[in-house]
């Protein structure tokens, strides 16, 4: 069983781009989520991305939903195949390591779904970070002159909205989780239960 940093470190947001048609050196580009002309609107590093014109955002489940409209468990198997993972949910593939063929409990799926949830409470972290370090950089232009007040009160009302969003996500996001965790826990507990010698 692999989790989902196995991905990461074969999958980057640009991979995913590229895949689509989409190229550049750089990592500011139009934004392929809104077709906009602004050719530094699409900000992203190699987990995540960010438009700073239609507030798209996310990792690289989120990318590829919002880019072919594929539900999270068709982003995920996407993600398998890309990193070359695909095949390792089959017993041909773990008796090619010499590995015991076996039926766990929790799957592979269940799994990446746990490690994905857990990378997106990792994301909204990071355009949290973001968004405060937007606030700050507004706040020093205003003081050197470069930024109105208007301009400024824009930003922080944006960056304010932003932040309630990211708490709802996040706070939504912890509550799958946990559940998803129940639901794993109460699986395995029946399953030893089943498997107790009589």
């Amino acid at each position: 069983m692999y989790d989902f940093n196995s991905i990461l470190q074969r999958v980057t947001i640009r991979d995913i781009l590229e895949s689509h048609g989409i190229y550049s050196h750089k990592n500011r580009i139009p934004c392929p989520l809104h077709h906009g002309d602004n050719p530094t609107a699409f900000s992203f590093n190699d987990s995540t991305f960010y438009c700073f014109v239609c507030g798209a955002s996310g990792g690289l489940i989120d990318l590829l939903i919002q880019l072919t409209g594929a539900n999270r468990r068709e982003a995920i198997s996407q993600l398998e195949k890309m990193a070359g993972l695909e095949d390792c949910h089959t017993e041909s593939f773990r008796d090619s390591r010499g590995e015991t063929p076996f039926r766990p409990v929790i799957t592979d799926s269940a799994q990446l779904e746990i490690d994905s949830l857990r990378l997106d409470l990792r994301e909204i972290d990071l355009l949290r970070d973001c968004i405060t370090a937007m606030a700050r950089l507004a706040m020093r232009a205003v003081k050197e002159g470069r930024m109105s007040l208007v301009d400024y009160y824009t930003i922080l009302h944006y960056t304010e909205a932003a932040g309630e969003e990211y708490d709802r996500e996040y706070a939504r996001i912890k509550n799958e989780l946990t559940m998803k965790k129940r639901q794993i826990s109460d699986a395995k507990r029946r399953a030893n239960r089943r498997n107790r010698p009589q």
